[in-house]
């Protein structure tokens, strides 16, 4: 996560166990005392995920967004990835917390 003048730009990579990354869809979810809501995200080539995993069809897996200072409220913002490969869908709540002045 990098900070922007406006929100916090994100990149990184998903996927799902044993599912190729042809067809993926990644949501950034920012969960808060006011619910929850998802960007959607940007399919970014990542060939070195294939080598990282010795595994194949993962170029797909690399993604970026730009979150929304205005969308989060004062106190923890939590991120969370939603992951969709086909009718396969996967929440990962991450470690990541953003916390507002």
């Amino acid at each position: 996560m990098t900070p922007t003048y406006d929100g916090y730009y994100i990149e990184g990579w998903a996927f799902i166990e044993d599912e190729k990354t042809d067809t993926p869809k990644v949501f950034i979810g920012i969960t808060n005392v006011s619910g929850k809501i998802f960007y959607d995200t940007q399919t970014v080539d990542r060939y070195d995920l294939n080598s990282y995993f010795h595994k194949s069809h993962l170029e797909k897996g690399g993604f970026y967004t730009r979150i929304k200072t205005k969308d989060m409220v004062t106190g923890e913002n939590k991120i969370s990835v939603y992951l969709e490969n086909k009718k396969i869908r996967k929440i990962i709540e991450t470690d990541k917390i953003i916390i507002q002045p």
